[in-house]
């Protein structure tokens, strides 16, 4: 499957986890398409206008940062006196929606504090904010680094079978207990990340530069749990052979294995190198078959 609204439903869906109350599914389900429809799209057009398009296109530039600054409004607005997005509790519509508010400075172009005019949208994109309020556990943390060769795939086996079966918890499943999530030190894997966390999981994360990786994990401390950071490039063979060895290791084994890291050159399609686009491909198609 694809698309992040659609995958976010279907765990959701899959873990009776992160739905918010039954009565509050309507609610759920028009925020989470606002934000697929709106705020998505509109913040990607004017991150795109802004940085990687052609000189002498400022009507565009300035159409899609104004309008995602209108839904930027209407999603502060709406969240005035109130801590969630549905309901009251946190739910798959507040992960949606923290995934494209940590790109604001992006959007929001030359401004120093982006969210300064928006001051429930800043709140809410403290996840940490919210993680004091869900757990008040320990955290064991980790940051494993390794240094990326160009060493052949021959040289590096990456099987399926490393994978072991999920525990068994007095004859159940424990659904949440050993989680990878590729792409975890920002954005939407963050918050999946975080969630997970929240309920009981142990999660590793993983992400290309350390520094992030290690920020990333000294949040996460603030929810509670165990997690462990991973300084890998999932867009190489050894990356992703790495990655997975690390996680089986520093978890004792892998129950959920989310692959969330994605990557785009932004640009043109006639001035993308073939090179580029390959290193497109290897992140998001192929690193799912390891």
């Amino acid at each position: 499957m694809f698309d992040s609204t659609a995958i976010l439903l279907y765990l959701a869906e899959k873990t009776s986890a992160l739905l918010g109350k039954p009565e509050d599914r309507p609610e759920l389900l028009s925020w989470l398409l606002f934000i697929a429809s709106g705020l998505g799209p509109f913040s990607g057009q004017a991150v795109h206008f802004q940085f990687a398009a052609p000189e002498g296109l400022g009507y565009a530039a300035n159409r899609y940062r104004r309008e995602a600054e209108r839904h930027y409004q209407v999603l502060d607005d709406h969240l005035r006196g109130r801590d969630f997005i549905v309901g009251d509790s946190y739910t798959i519509a507040d992960i949606s929606a923290w995934g494209w508010l940590d790109r604001a400075s992006r959007v929001r172009k030359g401004e120093d504090d982006p969210l300064a005019p928006y001051p429930n949208l800043k709140r809410l994109s403290r996840p940490s904010t919210q993680g004091r309020r869900w757990r008040g556990h320990g955290l064991s943390a980790r940051v494993t680094t390794s240094k990326r060769s160009m060493t052949t795939r021959r040289s590096v086996r990456c099987s399926p079978r490393t994978i072991r079966p999920p525990h068994k918890d007095n004859g159940h499943e424990n659904r949440w207990k050993r989680v990878l999530v590729t792409g975890g030190s920002s954005g939407i894997g963050f918050a999946i990340a975080q969630g997970l966390l929240d309920k009981g999981a142990k999660v590793a994360i993983t992400g290309r530069r350390a520094a992030v990786v290690s920020a990333a994990v000294d949040t996460l401390r603030e929810t509670g749990g165990v997690v462990t950071g991973i300084a890998a490039d999932v867009g190489t063979y050894e990356g992703r052979a790495l990655t997975l060895r690390q996680a089986l290791d520093a978890l004792g084994g892998l129950d959920i294995l989310i692959n969330n890291a994605g990557g785009v050159r932004a640009g043109r399609i006639e001035a993308t190198s073939p090179s580029e686009i390959e290193a497109m491909l290897n992140v998001d198609l192929w690193h799912r078959s390891c």
